[in-house]
């Protein structure tokens, strides 16, 4: 198994920790007029977690004031779900690791000190032209490149593909969510991770598509909402 491999295994594990327990914490409220009685008060902590709202001024959240136009666009534009997504198809031959297939940029909602978190959606795919064979093993992972370390890997059972006349050889797909802070832009990139143990025929490509979501209450959707 390459370092790469390792290296991306070893963080996916504290990863799936933090998106494992919520980073909302009910017990005390952040805004002094939000009583932990308010029926509210779950509803109101998760939208201040997710910067949706910073209240207004003082520590307190002036739960019964009424909401006027602009600050209602405040609101949706901090809170709405942003998407984007983008494909590729290279061509490679050899090995190929880290050899990148598809970029997205997103932008997380909410304001600056808070927590969102952005949905990744990847796929892909190594096909063998001709009548090429492949003995090798094919894997796929989603770097994030401004924060400067790779999320997640998917990789295959490191069982060698002998390809056949364009015959799809591998696929590889994961879905998952990571927190990043709020306001903060990310660039995802879709590499591939390609070994070739033995001779190659044929022509080869990797197909790959790469979605990202801005999802700003996490996995479950939040606690009350």
């Amino acid at each position: 198994m390459s370092s790469r491999r390792i290296r991306l295994i070893g963080i996916a594990l504290p990863l799936a920790a933090m998106i494992a327990f919520p980073l909302v914490a009910l017990a005390n409220h952040q805004f002094s007029d939000v009583p932990n009685s308010n029926p509210f008060h779950g509803s109101i902590s998760t939208i201040a977690a997710a910067g949706i709202t910073t209240g207004c001024g003082g520590g307190r959240f002036c739960p019964k004031d009424a909401v006027t136009r602009e600050q209602m666009a405040a609101f949706l534009g901090r809170g709405l779900g942003r998407t984007t997504a983008s494909q590729g198809n290279i061509s490679v031959t050899g090995s190929a690791e880290d050899h990148l297939i598809t970029s997205v940029t997103i932008r997380a909602g909410g304001t600056s000190g808070e927590v969102g978190f952005i949905l990744l959606n990847s796929a892909a795919t190594l096909r063998v032209q001709g009548d090429g064979t492949c003995p090798c093993t094919f894997g796929a992972g989603v770097e994030d490149v401004d924060a400067g370390f790779n999320y997640t890997t998917v990789l295959d059972d490191d069982a060698p593909y002998h390809g056949q006349a364009d015959l799809k050889l591998g696929s590889v797909s994961q879905t998952w969510v990571v927190p990043v802070a709020s306001g903060t832009v990310h660039t995802f990139d879709l590499v591939s991770d390609l070994f070739v143990s033995g001779p190659v025929s044929g022509s080869m490509n990797i197909w790959g598509q790469l979605t990202a979501t801005y999802v700003p209450f996490g996995a479950d959707g939040g606690d009350e909402l």
